[in-house]
C-alpha cells in the first residue's frame, strides 16, 4: 500500500482544545521494503498515547527500515521519544535503519540537546533518508 501525503490521515487525535495540540500520523508508504510516515502537531503525552498503538503496528512490530518525517511536528515530548528509540531499536535489532527527516528548528534543538540525533539519524530530506538507508548493510543481530 503506498499512499501520497495528501491523503487522509489514517490516525489523528486531538491532545487538547487547542488546533496546535493535534497530533497526527500519515502513512505515507507501507510495504514490504519500509514504512515511511509523517507525524504532525504536538507529540505531547495524550497525543503521543493516541498515536502509539498504530505508530507501533506500522513501525516497530514490522522491523523495516523506516522514515519518520517530522517537517510538521510542533512539540516532542520525552514519552513521545521514548517511542521512537524503541523503535529504532527494534529496527537496529534486524540490521536496519530508522531515520528522523526534516524536524523544525525547534524539534531539531530537542533532538541536539538530548543527543537523541546520536541514536537516530537525522536526514534534511526523504531523499537523504533513503540514501542513508541504502547504504547500511543489513545485519541480523
Amino acid at each position: 500500500m503506498t499512499s501520497d501525503s495528501s491523503s487522509a490521515p489514517l490516525a489523528c487525535a486531538t491532545a487538547s482544545a487547542s488546533t496546535q495540540s493535534l497530533a497526527e500520523l500519515r502513512i505515507l508508504r507501507f510495504d514490504e521494503e519500509r514504512s515511511h510516515i509523517a507525524l504532525r502537531g504536538a507529540l505531547d503525552v495524550s497525543g503521543t498515547r493516541r498515536v502509539e498503538m498504530l505508530f507501533t503496528s506500522i513501525v516497530t512490530a514490522r522491523r523495516l527500515p523506516a522514515i519518520i518525517e517530522l517537517q510538521h511536528l510542533t512539540f516532542l515530548s520525552s514519552y513521545a521519544m521514548c517511542m521512537l528509540i524503541m523503535a529504532s531499536r527494534a529496527i537496529r535489532l534486524r540490521g536496519r535503519l530508522l531515520v528522523l527527516v526534516a524536524p523544525q528548528p525547534e524539534i531539531e534543538k530537542v533532538l541536539r540537546a538530548t543527543r537523541l540525533h546520536q541514536l537516530i539519524p537525522v536526514a534534511a530530506t526523504v531523499a537523504e533518508a533513503e540514501a542513508l538507508i541504502a547504504a547500511h548493510p543489513v545485519t541480523t543481530a
